[in-house]
């Protein structure tokens, strides 16, 4: 596993108002975002905002969150199709609990989904739609456009 995180996406009560919130704040959304996922480029990741639902229905658990906490998932996305199985099974054997084993996402990418020691939420992703330099820096579009 390279040491990057593509993506930090946080789940959230209302997609639309946090969407705001953060535009409020100055970011930009993707044009990729959609009413239920909202995309923001930042310096070599990307800050997403999902909602609780979709969250469940991806990683096939349900968030143990409470008012004036949040979920997180850590997503750390991967050259090739393949390789996501293979990280699976190296978190596996590191004593990690494999929550979604490798398989076609709906948007039609590859992801797996897998818990560390403590619980944390990692996704393993890999998306031809998405560009990684060589230091493994992932962005929605290509340096220099945003």
């Amino acid at each position: 596993m390279r040491s990057s995180i593509g993506f930090v996406t946080l789940a959230v009560r209302d997609v639309a108002k946090s969407r705001a919130f953060y535009e409020a704040l100055g970011l930009v959304a993707s044009e990729r975002s959609r009413p239920d996922l909202a995309l923001f480029q930042m310096n070599g990741l990307v800050l997403a905002l999902a909602s609780h639902a979709v969250m469940r229905r991806e990683r096939g658990v349900g968030p143990a969150t409470r008012r004036g906490t949040g979920s997180v998932t850590l997503s750390h996305n991967v050259r090739a199709a393949a390789e996501v199985g293979g990280l699976l099974d190296r978190a596996r054997w590191a004593g990690g609990r494999v929550l979604r084993d490798a398989g076609a996402a709906p948007w039609g990418g590859t992801t797996g989904w897998f818990a560390d020691l403590d619980g944390h939420v990692w996704e393993v992703v890999y998306n031809e739609r998405v560009i990684l330099d060589a230091k493994g820096n992932l962005y929605l579009e290509p340096p220099g456009v945003w």
